[in-house]
Parts: structure tokens; C-alpha cells; sequence
């Protein structure tokens, strides 16, 4: 496996010393005559989204299967960090729930291990984090947030949230990081027209962490960002389809944040403290 993560490192790199952006893969099962097998994958249109913003910086794109052995390796050569979309679900455990037995879940211990870790060393470092779907629902969780396990049986609303058809109003803070990304300073209309394919959502953020940068008409939470001045970004719909210029605008910031990334700012030592492998063992929420 490390094998195929090299090769997929030098296939899609030009220059071995650029700066970088982490995308985290899915792991899906697959059948044949020979049984089953499990394989790491992703949607292209990830990989088209950065690299269509990233290439005027030359950043590389790095694909990450979730593995505890990489980690250490993987905060120490990433820049940058995506977590995209995933079949799997988070825990409810994690953000001090129970499970919703009308709920159907596939749930996914490592990847979720695997990514809050990954995660909390990127906040840690103050580097650019992106989160998308699933990604958000990370970045909420990591920071002490709760989601909604069940959004057609917990929210009355006549947006269908969970069909690729669908399309709604996101109405963006004003005066925040990310509407300064999506909107000019004379703008005065912050509604945006966004996809919708999502099961869950955030039903509350830590705001010493995040705060909240966008709802649907109804209130379900489409955006958040941190507090701090650091690029940390969650967004609920599918960005990386570039549907809109404001898709285009947000991953053009996520690489112009990851090319700004000055990480002579920090200290070695504080990289081989973190000894995120073994902290991951006992992944601690907070």
C-alpha cells in the first residue's frame, strides 16, 4: 500500500519540493469471482477541483489512504488538508450521542479515528484545512461540536437535503472570512444557489473554535469557519462539482492559503511531541 501511495505522490507531482494538499480517500468493498476486496478511491472531481486552482502555484496533490502507520509521515509533508465526502458515517459516541436505531448507519472507526487525528494536528499547526460533506461533519466533530443523525426525521422542512435534484438558497454571514472569499465588498446580496446531498448535518458548533457561515432558507447549518485567522473551512454541499463561481472561488482561496503557508514559522520539536500514531490510539474529542 505504501507502494501505491508513492506512485500516486510522483504521477500527479512536477516538482517533488512544491508545496502540497492532502486529499483523504474513501475505502470501499469490492466483489468478484475471488470474493471481496477492499480498494481506496475518490471521486475525480476532487482531484480536478484542486488541481484546476492549484496548478498556477504548483501544488502537488497527495491521494492519503487512512492508515495509522502514515500519519506521522503525512503531518509532516502535507500542506494543506482535504477531507472530503465519504459513504461512512461518524460514530454518535463521538459527539456524546446514541446511536438513532431508526437511523441506517455505515459506520467507519478507523477512517474516523484516522481523521479527527489527522485533523486536530493540522488545527494544531494552524495550516489550511478544507472539509467538505462528510469533511465538515469532521471538523465539527473535532472541535467539540454534535450533528444531527437524521435530518428527514429531526428537521420540518420542504427542502429535500438528500437528492442530488435538489437545489437551495444558502444564505451566507455577512462580514465573514468566507463571504469575503465568495462575494466583492459591494455586494449586497449573500445568497447563494447551492447542490444538496446530505442525510446529516451540524446541529451544534464549539464557538470558542467555529462559527457558523452559512444556513439554508431553513436554518440548517451549510458552512462553517474557524474563529482564528487560519484557513479552516467546512461546507456542506459539493464544491469540488464547480457548479458555480463560488466553488471555483473557494478552492482558488483553499491553494492560494496553502501556497502562503509559511512552515518555517514552526518548530520541529513540536512535530515529534504530537506522536499523533500513538495518540490516535485514544482519540481524545475536545
Amino acid at each position: 500500500m505504501y507502494k501505491v501511495f508513492l506512485l500516486i505522490f510522483l504521477f500527479i507531482s512536477s516538482d517533488l519540493f512544491a508545496k502540497s494538499v492532502g486529499i483523504v480517500l474513501d475505502k470501499k468493498e469490492i466483489k468478484d469471482g475471488d470474493g471481496s476486496k477492499f480498494i481506496f478511491d475518490i471521486d475525480e472531481k476532487y482531484l480536478n477541483a484542486v488541481r484546476g486552482s492549484c496548478k498556477k502555484y504548483d501544488i502537488s496533490v497527495v491521494f492519503l489512504p487512512y492508515a495509522q502507520d502514515y500519519i506521522d509521515n503525512y503531518v509532516k509533508d502535507i500542506d494543506g488538508l482535504l477531507i472530503s465526502d465519504s459513504i461512512y458515517d461518524i460514530d454518535p459516541s463521538l459527539y456524546g450521542q446514541h446511536l438513532n436505531k431508526d437511523t441506517k448507519f455505515i459506520l467507519n472507526d478507523a477512517r474516523s479515528n484516522f481523521e479527527i487525528g489527522l485533523l486536530q494536528a493540522f488545527l494544531k499547526l494552524g495550516r489550511p484545512v478544507l472539509g467538505i460533506g462528510h469533511g465538515m461533519h469532521v471538523l465539527n466533530v473535532a472541535r467539540g461540536g454534535s450533528l444531527i443523525q437524521d435530518l428527514s426525521t429531526s428537521v420540518k422542512t420542504e427542502i429535500n437535503h438528500n437528492s442530488s435534484y435538489t437545489k437551495h438558497e444558502v444564505v451566507i454571514e455577512k462580514n465573514n472570512k468566507l463571504s469575503k472569499i465568495i462575494f466583492k465588498e459591494d455586494e449586497k446580496d449573500t445568497n447563494i444557489i447551492t447542490n444538496s446531498l446530505h442525510k446529516q448535518s451540524i446541529a451544534a458548533i464549539n464557538e470558542s473554535f467555529l462559527k457558523i457561515s452559512g444556513r439554508a432558507k431553513d436554518g440548517v447549518i451549510e458552512a462553517i469557519e474557524g474563529v482564528d485567522s487560519s484557513f479552516v473551512f467546512g461546507i456542506q454541499w459539493h464544491p469540488e462539482l464547480l457548479e458555480n463561481e463560488h466553488d471555483i472561488k473557494l478552492f482558488d482561496a483553499f491553494c492560494s492559503a496553502v501556497n502562503g503557508l509559511k512552515r518555517s514559522d514552526e518548530k520541529i520539536e513540536d512535530l515529534e511531541k504530537m506522536n499523533i500514531s500513538n495518540e490516535l490510539k485514544n482519540v481524545n474529542i475536545s
